[in-house]
């Protein structure tokens, strides 16, 4: 890999995290979580899952500087450049979507008192767009350091824990906003966004 294929490279997985750290860090305050609030606690399982899958990334790496593809200058600076585009990407569209929502962002799923469905900015794009950002993160880091295999097994775990979350939050959200909720999601796909209109 040549060095300035590596720098992009590193300085993308580098500075996304930096970001990623910051968005949440700096997040507005949550609000109100009362006796009203109604939660899904098997979406506990997908953050599970979610976080086994960062670990796989992390931890089956291959040797520093060892291209995940063939060893071909242009290619490297291909896959560098997806990186860095990925890790931007991802990180604005998460500092986006936690603004966005403002005292209503959690951790975990739950709706409170007076709770609004939101489905403007970055949330008219996927219904998800925190997961989506994360999903990019995940391939930044896979892509930087993951040996092929860690990152095809990593991206099943965080497959399956994305579906999982989406699952239990919606449910959420379908029994309290009903119709509208049907409607939002007939029209905004769940994390990736559509390439073209239909």
């Amino acid at each position: 890999m040549s060095t300035l294929s590596a720098y992009v490279m590193y300085a993308s997985l580098a500075g996304g995290w930096i970001g990623f750290a910051l968005a949440f860090i700096t997040r507005p305050r949550q609000g109100p979580s009362g006796p009203d609030a109604r939660r899904a606690p098997r979406a506990t399982v997908g953050i599970a899952l979610q976080m086994l899958a960062f670990a796989t990334v992390w931890t089956f790496r291959r040797r520093a500087t060892t291209p995940i593809l063939p060893d071909v200058p242009l290619v490297d600076m291909m896959v560098a450049l997806v990186a860095a585009a990925l890790a931007a990407g991802s990180v604005a569209l998460i500092m986006w979507a936690i603004r966005h929502l403002g005292r209503q962002w959690a951790v975990r799923a739950r709706l409170v008192e007076q709770h609004e469905l939101i489905t403007s900015g970055p949330y008219g794009v996927v219904r998800h767009p925190i997961y989506a950002g994360m999903g990019g993160m995940f391939l930044v880091t896979g892509l930087v350091v993951s040996l092929w295999w860690a990152l095809g097994a990593g991206l099943a775990l965080f497959a399956v824990g994305t579906a999982i979350r989406v699952r239990e939050e919606e449910k959420l959200l379908a029994e309290s906003f009903g119709d509208a909720f049907a409607r939002y999601r007939a029209s905004v796909p769940a994390v990736v966004p559509r390439l073209f209109n239909r």
